[in-house]
């Protein structure tokens, strides 16, 4: 079991490597509001119009997110263990 010491110390590393990935988060949402806020002034067409591009955006946003989380673990792996051709081809794999 970790020292209240150590505890804070990792909540503090995890919270400075977390922070980008929940940045980035943010900014996704934060795009689409902003798109959906300025649109709907223009008109419901272009509201109509944002609405499916965003839709198709996330929709492309969570399946690379997928494939690079998937991918990930494979590549870490082989490329930590000096195998640099077996992680060549776990790219391979999953890009193509």
């Amino acid at each position: 079991m970790y020292s209240k010491g150590q505890r804070k110390s990792l909540t503090k590393e995890l919270i400075k490597l977390s922070l980008p990935i929940v940045l980035s988060n943010l900014a996704y949402t934060l795009l689409g509001a902003v798109d959906t806020f300025f649109m709907g002034i223009v008109g419901t067409l272009a509201l109509g119009a944002v609405g499916i591009g965003s839709i198709t955006f996330i929709t492309a946003t969570v399946v690379f997110k997928g494939i690079i989380a998937g991918t990930t673990p494979f590549v870490s792996r082989a490329y930590g263990s000096k195998d640099p051709l077996t992680a060549g081809r776990y790219l391979k794999f999953f890009y193509y």
